[in-house]
Formats: structure tokens, C-alpha cells, sequence
């Protein structure tokens, strides 16, 4: 495997272990969480889209051209900025990290608006689009299809969260 590819596994790998082990809530309740249909469903997908990209791609490539230089240090550049976004935004929220989709008002008592949320409403969203736009172009994968779905994905969660940060702070 390429430099380029364990980059892009150790970069997703480092990410699940961050978001499991930074999770506010006690071993029962992640596990609870995460072991329900829909997030284990997306995890599942997730991890499948990540494995078959890195160890599958060259089925799914872009054809070579005189750019494959630019288009992978680009994307490693749009990865690496998306990860670190992400894991900032994470760290920032703390303990008032939920579960997307969902507002507690026990848990989260406060609107975050230092760091990254200074700039963005949604960075840990946009880091994660990132990600994908970023590890889909080092690789050339024409599976970047998944990109555009994750961030559609996103901007409906994000309209969700609003409404729900609007009911709940104003």
C-alpha cells in the first residue's frame, strides 16, 4: 500500500477512535448509541466505502493524467485540514457533544460559540465534508459520489440542528 493510502486509513481510523473515546457519555450509553440501526448502519457503510476506496481503488480511478501530483498533495491537504477541523470542533464542545440529529437540554446547556463555531454553526460537518472531498480526490475515485452524499447528508442535518438550537437558545 501507498504512503498516500495509509495516510487516508490512519487518518479515518484516528478519527473513529477520537470521536469513541472523546464521547461524553459512559461506556454503556456509547455502545447503546452506537450499536443502534441507523448509526451502526452509517458506521458500516462508512468503514465499507473507506476500505474498498483504499484497498479496491484502482478499479474506480480517474484515468492518469499530468495533474495526479496536484490532485493527490490537494487532497491530502483537504483531508488533513478536514480531520483537524473536525477533531478542533470535537474537543471544543466538550461535554455538550451530542448525537447528531438530536438537541438534550441536559447536556447541552450552551450554545458553543469559541473556536471553530466562531466561523461556522456546523464545523464539525464541514470538517467531515472535507474529509470526504479530500480522500476521494488523493485517491481519483470516481466513488466520489459518496462525497456529494455525505455533504446532502449533512446540510440536512444541519437544518435539523438548526431548528432544534433555535427552539432551544433563540
Amino acid at each position: 500500500m501507498d504512503l498516500p493510502r495509509i495516510i487516508l486509513l490512519s487518518g479515518w481510523l484516528s478519527m473513529y477512535v477520537i470521536w469513541f473515546v472523546s464521547d461524553p457519555r459512559s461506556i454503556k450509553e456509547r455502545y447503546k448509541m452506537y450499536l443502534t440501526p441507523r448509526p451502526l448502519t452509517y458506521g458500516i457503510i462508512s468503514l465499507t466505502i473507506v476500505l474498498v476506496s483504499v484497498f479496491g481503488a484502482a478499479n474506480f480511478q480517474w484515468p492518469n493524467t499530468n495533474l495526479d501530483l496536484f490532485f493527490m498533495y490537494w487532497g491530502l491537504c483537504l483531508f488533513g485540514y478536514g480531520l483537524a477541523l473536525a477533531i478542533w470542533a470535537k474537543f471544543t464542545m466538550k461535554a455538550t457533544w451530542g448525537i447528531p440529529y438530536q438537541h438534550n437540554i441536559k447536556t447541552q446547556k450552551k450554545l458553543i460559540k469559541n473556536g471553530p463555531f466562531e466561523y461556522s454553526r456546523n464545523p464539525i460537518y464541514l470538517g467531515l465534508i472535507f474529509m470526504f472531498f479530500g480522500f476521494f480526490i488523493t485517491l481519483k475515485s470516481n466513488l466520489i459520489i459518496f462525497a456529494f452524499l455525505g455533504a446532502y447528508y449533512f446540510y440536512k442535518a444541519a437544518l435539523k440542528e438548526e431548528k432544534l438550537l433555535e427552539k432551544h437558545f433563540g
